[in-house]
Formats: structure tokens, C-alpha cells, sequence
């Protein structure tokens, strides 16, 4: 492991223990899972001192450009694709489907670092080529989630270094016109393609948590090149 990972690890590590004397058990949860999502990510960049692909990065061991049938059978997947829950994007070109421990789902990972997956794919790709994977954990406490969103954003910062442009935008959701629905992003792109990585925090209004089942959460999402070109193309 290169110096810099190490020096990462153990600076997120003391982070870690210093928080846990700040807060409840509910709050302890919360934290082991940030960090575990953090290590995963680190670990999971095995080029990351090069910085510049993204199909080095990893969540739950899986990345942009894989065929999503090297980690589930393919019925699933199809049953994934065609339930009522599934997200298609505009003239069905993407659909996004979702992953979890929680048996509700039809493609279960055994992990429990997140709480569920958002992966993207071509309904019609006989590949199932993964073009965008993204985790989410759910917030018991909001504002332990802006916190940790901001230490990884700060460590993806000093990861990336010159290969990407940083935008932090924070708004109001546009999914809720009352306003009381916010969401805290950093975008990580990259210079040299329509790539990206984001670390989020939506912070949904109480209406929406009780009538939508919209859960507060920390999110981290890969977006691959050819997916970015169509959101920033296509999409909007």
C-alpha cells in the first residue's frame, strides 16, 4: 500500500474513536458504518495514486465498466429490471436498479456497509455492463452525516488532487416544491472525461419521511464516462 493510503487510513481511524466519545450507541452504528464505506473505498481504489480512471473505482467490489452478471445470475437481474421500483431514464436508455442485504430486494449482497446499491445499466445490453454504481447509508442523526460527508470529501479532495474539478452545491431537493427538502453534494470531475464521483447528503422534510418512506442518507456515487455524457447531454 502506498504511504499516502496508509497515512489516510490512520488519519480517518482517530477521526473515528475521537467522534465515538461524542456520541450514543445509535450514533456509534452510524459512524463503524461511514468508516467501513471509507476503507472500502480506499481499498477498493487499487489505482488510486494514478487518479485518472474511474473504472478503478469500487463499491462492494464492483465497478463501471463490469458486466453486473460476474455477481448475479442473470433471471435476477432481469426480474430487477422489470420491477414497478425500477428507475428508467429518459427514452429508456438507462435503467437503474437497486441492491441490498434486506430480502426485499431481488439481488441481495451479503455486506452490510450500505444499506442498498443504485446500479445502472442498458435495459437492452445483453452485457449487463454496469455504467454507474452508487451506496447509501440511512441517517439516524442528520447532522453525523453532514460530518462524515465532509471528511470524505475533504480526503477524496487530497486523493484526486489535480485530476479533478470540485463543485460543492447545496440547495433545496427538487423532488419536494415545499422547500424543506435539502440536499448537500460535492462533485468530483473529471478533467478529462464526463466522469465523476459525488459524495451526498439528503436531508429529506418530515412530510416526506412519513407519506414517501424517504429516508435521510449518506450516498456515494460512480458515474462512468458514458453515462455522464448522456446526464449532461441527454438527460436534462
Amino acid at each position: 500500500m502506498p504511504c499516502s493510503l496508509i497515512i489516510l487510513a490512520i488519519n480517518i481511524n482517530f477521526n473515528y474513536y475521537e467522534i465515538l466519545t461524542h456520541i450514543g450507541h445509535s450514533g456509534k452504528v452510524l459512524v463503524m458504518k461511514v468508516f467501513l464505506t471509507v476503507l472500502v473505498l480506499i481499498f477498493g481504489f487499487h489505482s488510486w495514486t494514478y487518479g485518472d480512471d474511474i473504472r478503478d473505482f469500487e463499491i462492494e467490489g464492483m465497478s463501471v465498466g463490469d458486466s453486473l452478471l460476474d455477481y448475479f445470475p442473470k433471471y435476477l437481474i432481469d426480474e430487477a429490471i422489470n420491477k414497478s421500483s425500477s428507475l428508467y431514464y429518459k427514452n429508456k436508455k438507462y435503467v437503474q436498479i437497486g441492491a441490498s442485504y434486506k430480502k426485499v430486494y431481488k439481488l441481495n449482497i451479503t455486506s452490510k456497509t450500505y444499506d442498498d446499491l443504485s446500479i445502472v445499466l442498458k435495459p437492452n445490453d445483453n452485457s449487463y455492463k454496469i455504467y454507474s454504481i452508487g451506496g447509501r447509508i440511512f441517517c439516524k442523526d442528520i447532522e453525523i452525516c453532514k460530518s462524515k460527508k465532509k471528511e470524505i470529501s475533504s480526503d477524496l479532495e487530497s486523493f484526486f488532487s489535480d485530476e479533478v474539478q470540485i463543485q460543492n452545491i447545496d440547495k433545496n431537493h427538487n423532488a419536494d416544491p415545499s422547500g424543506n427538502s435539502k440536499s448537500f453534494t460535492s462533485y468530483f470531475n473529471f478533467k478529462k472525461s464526463d466522469a465523476y464521483a459525488l459524495v451526498a447528503v439528503y436531508d429529506w422534510s418530515n412530510k416526506f419521511e412519513e407519506e414517501k418512506n424517504y429516508p435521510d442518507n449518506l450516498k456515494i456515487v460512480i458515474v462512468g464516462e458514458e453515462f455522464g455524457h448522456f446526464l449532461n447531454n441527454e438527460q436534462y
